[in-house]
């Protein structure tokens, strides 16, 4: 067999596997196709706070009127509620550092754990909150701001 014969195959092969099919153009190639997007969407209109690499979500609302801030804990996703013992709020206020603790919101009589945690302090009133909040979700304590760079009203 010639060279010239051992070649012509391979090539026709690769030609024809490059012409679209039928006259139609080919659609091009595309990579795979991206995650399902992810819901950053806080569903009580407060301000979503991601922990460590989406390992568990907080949804922080801050009502300056009540001096309260609710605290709504979630895992990897917003849809999935996380029952934890009460987060810690450290803020600074203008008398020095103050330590929170929530109390537990739709959780039985007595109970130490909830999804849901109410924070009820004078100091709460301040507007932005200087201050962190550390809960632990699955074994794991994480800690963040209270109120993003971009916090607004």
């Amino acid at each position: 067999m010639r060279i010239a014969d051992r070649l012509v195959v391979p090539f026709l092969a690769v030609v024809v596997a490059a012409l679209p099919g039928c006259g139609k153009n080919a659609p091009a190639p595309s990579a795979a196709a991206p995650a399902a997007a992810h819901d950053h969407t806080a569903p009580h209109g407060g301000e979503l706070v991601e922990l460590g690499e989406e390992e568990a979500h907080l949804e922080l609302l801050h009502d300056r009127k009540t001096a309260t801030i609710t605290v709504w804990v979630y895992g990897k996703s917003v849809s999935a509620p996380a029952v934890v013992e009460s987060p810690t709020i450290r803020l600074a206020t203008k008398d020095g550092e103050k330590e929170l603790k929530g109390v537990a919101v739709e959780a039985k009589a007595g109970a130490t754990l909830s999804s849901t945690w109410k924070f009820t302090d004078p100091a709460l009133d301040a507007d932005p909150l200087v201050g962190r909040i550390r809960v632990t979700v699955d074994g794991k304590t994480h800690q963040s701001p209270l109120e993003s760079d971009g916090h607004g009203h």
